[in-house]
């Protein structure tokens, strides 16, 4: 799971900041009250296996760029039914390593929460902060093994990951679907054999129409997707 918090060195910021206050600097007169709204930037959708790495990013609005010091961020990332883990940033841009295992980490939605940046104006006065929590689905992946195809037949077999790894799977709905103008489009289903296998014996018609298998996914396996080679 994460690496623990660094700790910022911003104390000669906050040193900078007290000698100006007390030289009487500030904002001008009439100036807008500018303000600093911060993300991490996390994928979508996360595939989990043995090791699995996300790279969320820091990222912020235009108040967040900073006049004289960018102390970057905290936030922390929860997990279903565990306790938050903290997460750092050095400074906006800067990515934070997420390590999950199958075998250890759930699947679900997971969010990227409670943040606090550090964002300095010329002033250095820290500039007022909010955070925008950001999600992940994160679910087991799914692929097909020994994909094969003709002009009158495709084959395959799927295989899911869990806790144990890959593992053949049974009763499985799969799609044998064309690309076209319009987009995929399902020509076929069937359902994968107690060993995972699956075929479909039918005509592959059209001159570059690219076809595919795609298995049906659940609330903890995503779709497994299969290319075939283009006809024509």
């Amino acid at each position: 799971m994460p690496r623990p918090i660094r700790t910022l060195g911003v104390t000669a910021v906050l040193l900078a900041g007290t000698c100006a206050t007390l030289s009487g600097g500030g904002a001008p007169a009439g100036a807008a009250k500018r303000t600093c709204t911060a993300w991490a930037s996390p994928p979508a959708k996360v595939a989990l296996t043995s090791h699995t790495t996300i790279r969320p990013q820091l990222r912020g609005s235009s108040g967040c760029d900073p006049d004289t010091a960018d102390g970057g961020a905290t936030a922390s990332l929860t997990a279903p039914g565990q306790r938050p883990y903290a997460q750092r940033w050095e400074h906006f841009g800067d990515r934070e390593t997420i390590e999950l295992d199958a075998a250890l980490d759930p699947t679900g939605r997971y969010a990227i929460t409670d943040g606090h940046a550090q964002v300095y104006d010329a002033q250095y006065r820290r500039v007022p902060s909010s955070w925008r929590t950001t999600t992940t689905t994160v679910r087991y992946a799914a692929r097909f093994v020994a994909v094969s195809s003709s002009r009158h037949r495709a084959q395959g077999t799927l295989k899911r990951y869990g806790s144990d790894g890959y593992r053949r799977a049974a009763h499985v709905t799969v799609a044998l679907q064309r690309h076209t103008a319009d987009g995929w489009t399902t020509i076929a289903r069937a359902t994968t054999s107690a060993r995972g296998t699956v075929g479909f014996d039918r005509a592959l018609p059209g001159s570059r129409s690219r076809y595919r298998l795609v298995s049906h996914g659940s609330k903890t396996v995503w779709r497994g997707y299969a290319q075939l080679a283009d006809r024509g």
